[in-house]
């Protein structure tokens, strides 16, 4: 697996120091009006079944934000931004944690296969960029039509370290039936300490990510989603190092904060990381049929025929928010049959770098 931050989840199924399928004893209270997800004492989560979590305590807000220039922001009369849906909130002191399809470690296994991907169509910062602490980015939200052995994701990816031992921190949607159930585009977040090699989960299914947020969780649904030719939906993940606690924190839309990957489980990305990667992956059917990217359509010199990434952005040392330089980008496209991407810079004002993405899929002669 190449070290590239490539619009790829590294999606790995095993965890770190235990068995992900083993079922752990907790206390649970029930929101009302949902079966979706259980309420859970905060210290009681999945990620504190983790070894290496043992004595660490939560850290429930961030010690700062990084500065965000105020001329960046979209028009909410042109694109409306669109937070993780949510239900009723957890009392005091507990967190909401999806109920997971995935019930043995086998069966994380087998859906890791489908998660690492096989064609990607990105743009990433140079290899061994030092200094990044964090990675933003406008992601247009669609539904593209899979079937249930397929996956079609757009991501943004935070990375360092040697390829062998790669920590890599991952946030966008993702439509997934294998993982979630069904074919509803969802807020998904994955991590890795090894290049997705024995470490690494998506959301909270194994120990390792904390979640904070009363209500808004990762795994739940966006709703509603773009339309070609239609009204635009949008999220803003922000990913970034805390200064002071060296957390990987997860923020949507500027001030959402959901939750973070604890600094104890990524050595390599404990200074900073030096790889970030924004684009779509997509894994195809054993069959050969590879599935829509983005909304299925091309690129083309209309920014919404496609599915689109604005604002790409990275945190420097001083926790600034920094438009990534246009000439510091590398574009990646496996395969130009079915997919493809194309970069626009600054041509849209206000959405600053910006890049158009995906395709239609089919038989790609992988």
């Amino acid at each position: 697996m190449s070290s590239f931050l490539l619009v790829v989840l590294f999606l790995s199924f095993s965890c770190y120091g235990v068995e992900c399928g083993r079922k752990v004893s907790r206390e649970l209270q029930k929101p009302k009006h949902t079966d979706e997800y259980d309420c859970v004492d905060i210290y009681k989560q999945p990620a504190f079944d983790n070894v290496l979590l043992k004595n660490h305590n939560i850290q429930m807000n961030p010690s700062s934000l990084p500065k965000f220039k105020s001329s960046n922001k979209l028009s909410s009369n042109r694109y409306r931004s669109l937070p993780l849906q949510t239900k009723d909130s957890c009392p005091e002191g507990m967190v909401p944690i999806q109920r997971s399809r995935i019930n043995n470690l086998t069966d994380l296994k087998s859906i890791s296969k489908l998660h690492l991907g096989n064609i990607r169509t990105t743009f990433h910062t140079k290899l061994n960029k030092p200094g990044i602490y964090g990675a933003r980015a406008v992601i247009d939200i669609y539904n593209p039509a899979i079937k249930m052995d397929q996956v079609s994701m757009a991501l943004i990816w935070v990375e360092g370290g040697p390829p062998a031992e790669l920590n890599s921190i991952q946030y966008g949607w993702a439509v997934n039936p294998s993982l979630y159930g069904d074919n509803l585009t969802r807020g998904t977040a994955y991590w890795t300490a090894d290049g997705s090699q024995k470490t690494g989960c998506y959301n909270l299914i194994c120990p390792g990510f904390i979640q904070v947020h009363p209500e808004a969780r990762v795994g739940s649904p966006y709703e509603p989603v773009s339309v070609t030719g239609g009204k635009i939906y949008i999220t803003q993940p922000m990913i970034y190092k805390d200064p002071k606690s060296g957390n990987w924190w997860l923020f949507l839309d500027s001030d959402l904060k959901i939750g973070y990957w604890p600094k104890e489980i990524l050595p390599h990305l404990s200074k900073a990381a030096t790889f970030v990667q924004y684009g779509g992956l997509t894994y195809s059917s054993p069959n050969g049929l590879s599935p829509p990217m983005g909304n299925g359509h091309f690129p083309t010199k209309n920014i919404h025929d496609s599915c689109f990434f604005a604002q790409l952005q990275t945190v420097n040392k001083f926790n600034n928010l920094v438009d990534i330089e246009q000439d510091s980008l590398q574009k990646v496209v496996d395969n130009t049959k079915c997919y493809d991407a194309k970069h626009w810079g600054n041509r849209y004002g206000t959405l600053a770098q910006t890049f158009s993405f995906g395709g239609p899929g089919g038989i790609c002669g992988l």
